[in-house]
C-alpha cells in the first residue's frame, strides 16, 4: 500500500523558550533544540537534518526533521527550509519532500518507508517486529540497498525474535536470574543478554515496482558468524558502510575477550557472492591491531578506508587512516607520521582524497588528505602527504561531501549548538582560502537574547615547562567591563569555577554541550577556567600518552601551574572563592585534590562519578583493559602503581567540603566509589552532600534530572564561593533530601 503525503503549510522555525535577562541558565540550555548531523542525499542537492527539543511543560522530547537545500544561492539566505515534521516516536508517517525516510514505532515495532520514485508518495515496504538501529542506504536509479542492525538470537532470524523472547520468558518462570561463564557480564549501563542475543547486520534490497512501490526482501545477514555490529556501547551507522557491490563493517575480534582487548577487525563482504566461501565476511586487517573505527567505502565501491589503532588494549592510541584497494588487496597507511587522531573519514566523489575530522589544540577541524591510487605496476603507494586543515575554529561534528571541493559541515561552538554550513574549498591550483557559508540554524535568536562568552584561549608553562592550553570564560557583567576597558571593574572580582575534564584522554574544545557547558557556570556568575592538562587529546600522541601511570603527577602539576597562571593573568578572579569540579577522571582529580588542596586552595569540590579506590575500580569496572593499560597491569601485577595514585591513601589530608554525585547505572565507575568518598567525608565530619540518580549511567541524560543536577551543583558552590562577595563561612552538614516534583519550578 502507498501513503499519500499531502502538502503541508510550512510551520515557523522553532521559537526559543528562554529565561529573562542576559544570563543563560541550565534550563535555557536544556530547552534549546538539539540538532544532530545533517545528512545529504546522493546527488548533494538536499539534506535531512534531525533535531530534538525537550519541552519542560509537557515533559516530552519532540522530534523533528528538517529538509535543507544544500545547493542554494546566496540570495536564499542562511536559515534553511523547514518542512512538515512530526514527533516520529508516535509512529506517524511523515514526508520530507523528495528524500527517503524511515519511521520508528514504539513497543519494538518498526515500519520502513521509502520513496523510490522521488515523489510525494511513500510506500510501506516492511513491518518488522523488532526495533532496528543505524540505517544506512546506498541508492541507484533502479534500486537501493538498506543495511540495518537488529538484535537477534543465534539463528539470526529477525522474524523469530518475538517468539524467542516468549520462550525465554517461559523458561525463566518468573525469575530474573542471569548466569555468566565469561566476561563481559555487563557493559556501560546494561547487563549482557544470556541467550546468545547479538546485534547483527541485515541487508535488504529495495527495487522499484510497476506502481512505483518498493519490494522488500531480506537479502543476507551475518547469521552464521559471531560478529556483532555496531560495536557497543556507542556504535551506530558509522560502524558500517555499503556500496552497490560490498558491505564493509568492523566488529569485535571474536577470538579474544573484549573485557581486556580493544581489538576490532574490519570485514568485507560481497553483496552478490558467487560461492558460499565468498559469502563469508573476510577480515582485511592484520589481526594484531587495536581498535578500528569509521569503515567507509569509496563512492564507486572500489576502495575502502578505516581508522586503526596499533596498540591492542589502549583506547586512546593514535588513529591512523588505512586504505585498502579492493581489486588488488593492497592495504596501506595513509598517515604514518601525522600526529593527530581523526574521528571520522569521508570520501570525496573523485575517490582520490578523503576528508577527516580531528581534534587540534582545542578545536575539532576538517582536514583534506590526498590518497592517490598505488602505481598499477609496482603497487607501490605514493608518498604519504600531510593532511591539510580546511577549518580553523569551533568543533566540527559531521561532514558530508557534496562535491570534490564542497562539503556540508555540521558544527558547534562554545556559544551555539549544531549549525549547518557549506564549506567550499579551493582546488590545489588555487590559493583562495576555504569559505564557510552558513546554511541553517535553529537557534538564531540565542546570541541576541543571551550574553554568551566565546571563550578566550591561553597558554602557560606546565609540567616540565611544556606549553599547556586552556580556556577562560567570563560572566556577562565581567564581559561588559572588559569590553569597555575596565579590566576587573575597579577591583570587582568574581568567584571561579575550575573545570577538570574526564577521559582521561579527552579535551575541552570550542564546542557546545548540554552537560558540562562552561557558559552555564559563566551565566551563573562564575569565571570559568578549563585546562587541557597532560593526557588531553588534540595536542599530539606523546602529550596524550603522558598520563599513563602518572594520574596524579604531571596532570595535577599542570592544573596547579594553570591555576597560578590565571590568578596572576586575570585579576578579576577572586582567589578566596574558588570551586573545582569534575566528572569521571575529572572526579578522580577532585578526590586527588582533596588530599593535596594545600597546593590549590579550593573552598569546595564537586565530584561526579569519580574514583575513590583504584584497586576497587579495577575489580568492579567492565572494561578491564583500561585500568590495566593505565597502571601497567592488574592490581596484583602492579600493586605499587595502583597504590601510588590512589586517592584513598591520602585521606589524612582531607578537609575540603565536597559534593559527591553518582548514577546508579554507571557500570564504568560503580556507585560504590562515591559511597566510599561520602562515607569517608561524613566519618571525618567534613561538610559533604551526596546526590544519587538511580536511573542514570555515567552521564546524566534525562533533562529533568539534569536540571536537578545543575540546581544542586550551583547550590553547593554558592554556599562556599557564592555569586555574592560574602560566601557563607560555614555550610550545613551533610544530609539527605528527596525533592518532590515541582519544588524548583
Amino acid at each position: 500500500p502507498t501513503i499519500d503525503c499531502p502538502p503541508k503549510k510550512q510551520p515557523p522555525m522553532p521559537s526559543l523558550k528562554l529565561s529573562k535577562g542576559p544570563n543563560i541558565t541550565p534550563k535555557d540550555i536544556l530547552g534549546l533544540p538539539r540538532p544532530s548531523a545533517a545528512i545529504a542525499n546522493p546527488a548533494g542537492t538536499h539534506a535531512v537534518w534531525p533535531s530534538t527539543v525537550f519541552d519542560f511543560d509537557t515533559k516530552r522530547t519532540e522530534k523533528s526533521i528538517y529538509l535543507l537545500q544544500a545547493a542554494r544561492s546566496e540570495k536564499d539566505g542562511g536559515e534553511g527550509t523547514e518542512v512538515w515534521a512530526k514527533d516520529i516516536s508516535t509512529g506517524d508517517e511523515y514526508c520530507i519532500g523528495k528524500l527517503p525516510v524511515q519511521s520508528v514505532l514504539p513497543k519494538n515495532h518498526t515500519q520502513l518507508l521509502v520513496n523510490p520514485a522521488l515523489t510525494a508518495r511513500f510506500a510501506r515496504i516492511s513491518d518488522l517486529t523488532i526495533k532496528i538501529v543505524a540505517p544506512s542506504t546506498k541508492s541507484s536509479s533502479e534500486e537501493a540497498i538498506l543495511v540495518f542492525s537488529a538484535t537477534v538470537y543465534p539463528d539470526g532470524d529477525i522474524w523469530a525474535v518475538n517468539a524467542h523472547d516468549k520462550e525465554q520468558e517461559e523458561k525463566a518462570n518468573g525469575s530474573d536470574i542471569k548466569v555468566y561463564d565469561e566476561l563481559f557480564v555487563r557493559h556501560w549501563d546494561d547487563w549482557k543478554p544470556t541467550a546468545g542475543q547479538r546485534k547483527q547486520l541485515q541487508v535488504v534490497r529495495l527495487a522499484k515496482g510497476a506502481a512505483a512501490a518498493a519490494q522488500a526482501e531480506q537479502d543476507s545477514s551475518a547469521e552464521d558468524f559471531e560478529l556483532e555490529c555496531p560495536v557497543g556501547p556507542f556504535g551506530g551507522a558509522s560502524d558500517f558502510s555499503v556500496s552497490s557491490t560490498h558491505l564493509l563493517f568492523h566488529s569485535k575480534d571474536p577470538h579474544v575477550n573484549p573485557a581486556w582487548h580493544t581489538r576490532t577487525e574490519v570485514y568485507l563482504v560481497p553483496l552478490s557472492p558467487r560461492t558460499a566461501a565468498e559469502a563469508e565476511p573476510r577480515s582485511i586487517t592484520v589481526g594484531t591491531q587495536g581498535a578500528c573505527a569509521s569503515p567507509v567505502l569509496s563512492p564507486d565501491g572500489s576502495r575502502a578506508a578505516w581508522l586503526e589503532m596499533r596498540e591492542d588494549g589502549y583506547e586512546a592510541d593514535r588513529l591512523r587512516v588505512m586504505i585498502y584497494e579492493i581489486e588488488s588487496g593492497q592495504r596501506w597507511d595513509a598517515t604514518p607520521s601525522w600526529d593527530r587522531s581523526p574521528s571520522a573519514i569521508v570520501w570525496a566523489p573523485n575517490r582520490k582524497k578523503v576528508f577527516l575530522q580531528a581534534e587540534d589544540q582545542g578545536h575539532v577541524k576538517v582536514f583534506e588528505l590526498d590518497v592517490p591510487r598505488p602505481d598499477p605496476e609496482s603497487l607501490t603507494p605514493a608518498a604519504a602527504k600531510e593532511p591539510k586543515p580546511l577549518t580553523s575554529e569551533h568543533s566540527v561534528a559531521h561532514v558530508e561531501a557534496l562535491a570534490d571541493d564542497k562539503l556540508l559541515v555540521t558544527w558547534s561552538s562554545l556559544t551555539t549548538p549544531n549549525q549547518v554550513s557549506v564549506l567550499e574549498h579551493a582546488s590545489a591550483d588555487k590559493k583562495s582560502p576555504p569559505a564557510l557559508r552558513p546554511l541553517a540554524t535553529l537557534t538564531k535568536s540565542l546570541r541576541g537574547s543571551k550574553t554568551l562568552c566565546e571563550g578566550e584561549e591561553f597558554w602557560f608553562a606546565g609540567d616540565g615547562g611544556e606549553q599547556i592550553h586552556g580556556w577562560i570564560l567570563f560572566p556577562p557583567e565581567a564581559q561588559q567591563l572588559r569590553a569597555a576597558g575596565g579590566g576587573g571593574g575597579k577591583g570587582k572580582k568574581w568567584p571561579l569555577a575550575f573545570l577538570c575534564h574526564g577521559g582521561p584522554q579527552s579535551a575541552w574544545n570550542d564546542g557546545w554541550s548540554t552537560r558540562w557547558n562552561p557558559n552555564s557556570w559563566a551565566g551563573h556568575g562564575y569565571i570559568v577556567v578549563a585546562i587541557n592538562r597532560s593526557g588531553s587529546t588534540g595536542f599530539g600522541q606523546d602529550f596524550c600518552d603522558k598520563i599513563k601511570n602518572d594520574w596524579g603527577g604531571a596532570p595535577f602539576r599542570d592544573l596547579v601551574a594553570g591555576l597560578e597562571f590565571v590568578k596572576r593573568a586575570y585579576p578579576e578572579i577572586d582567589a578566596d572563592r574558588m570551586a573545582s569540579l569534575g566528572a569521571s577522571y575529572g572526579g578522580f582529580m577532585q578526590n586527588w585534590i582533596q588530599g593535596h588542596n594545600d597546593q590549590m586552595g579550593f573552598k569546595c569540590l564537586v565530584c561526579h562519578d569519580g574514583v575513590f579506590s583504584l584497586s576497587q575500580t579495577w575489580a568492579a569496572t567492565e572494561e578491564l583493559y583500561f585500568p590495566e593499560r593505565e597502571f601497567g597491569g592488574t592490581p596484583w601485577e602492579a600493586p605499587e602503581n595502583y597504590a601510588k595514585w590512589n586517592p584513598q591513601n591520602h585521606i589524612k589530608n582531607w578537609k575540603t567540603p565536597e559534593l559527591v554525585i553518582h548514577g546508579s547505572k554507571d557500570y564504568r565507575l560503580v556507585e560504590g566509589e562515591s559511597l566510599g568518598v561520602f562515607n569517608t567525608l561524613q566519618r571525618l565530619n567534613i561538610p559533604s552532600r551526596l546526590l544519587i540518580f538511580p536511573s542514570e549511567n555515567h552521564f546524566v541524560l534525562n533533562p529533568l534530572n539534569s536540571i536537578k543536577w545543575s540546581e544542586e551543583v550551583f547550590r553547593w558552590i554558592d554556599e562556599w564561593c557564592g555569586a555574592s562577595e560574602e560566601p557563607k563561612a560555614q555550610a550545613s552538614k551533610g544530609y539527605s533530601v528527596e525533592y518532590s516534583a515541582g519544588l524548583f519550578e
